[in-house]
């Protein structure tokens, strides 16, 4: 079988793939919308299963809208600085759920392990610190999961070299549980 018509072959093969390219290429030119945290600014993620977790957000990082509402990435780019949060609920045991976060972690690029340290917070949160590692940016911080009843939250900070990854404590205490919010 002999191609005759080569010229119209070729365009649409062109066209098929600039589907395909143009909106990829548009994708990494644009950036993603961020805003600024101001100064005492509350904030909150929602668990499932009813508990929500409202906390002071940090001052001056910037954060990016995200298509869920159980976690949060704060970051500071001229810093080289990332805050992650996540919240879970409904956990039966701490210990259990705890070394959970820390695997799932780890299947999203960031190993963590447990340093012995444990932590209380002024509103009642309780649990343990830990260290993040991000090999692929080369990044390290502190990192703390904690729990008040059945909720459970997964706090780490990250920073290449350029700044100290920031202290959590801070933060952990600012840590309000909310029951019945997601009702």
């Amino acid at each position: 079988m002999r191609l005759t018509q080569k010229l119209p072959a070729v365009v649409l093969a062109v066209l098929a793939g600039a589907t395909w390219a143009v909106p990829a290429a548009v994708s990494r030119a644009v950036e993603n919308p961020t805003t600024t945290v101001n100064t005492r600014e509350t904030e909150a993620l929602e668990a499932t299963a009813g508990a929500n977790l409202e906390y002071q957000a940090p001052a001056g990082w910037s954060t990016s809208p995200s298509t869920s509402r159980a976690s949060v990435v704060y970051t500071k780019p001229e810093d080289d600085q990332t805050l992650k949060m996540s919240v879970v609920d409904g956990s039966q045991d701490f210990d259990v759920t705890a070394d959970r976060v820390l695997r799932q972690q780890a299947l999203d690029g960031t190993s963590a392990a447990f340093d012995g340290g444990e932590i209380k917070t002024s509103n009642g949160f309780t649990g343990k610190s830990c260290v993040a590692i991000k090999t692929e940016e080369k990044a390290t911080g502190p990192c703390a999961v904690v729990h008040k009843e059945d909720l459970v939250v997964l706090v780490t900070a990250t920073s290449t070299g350029k700044g100290e990854a920031p202290d959590l404590q801070n933060l952990l205490n600012s840590f309000t549980m909310v029951k019945g919010a997601a009702e």
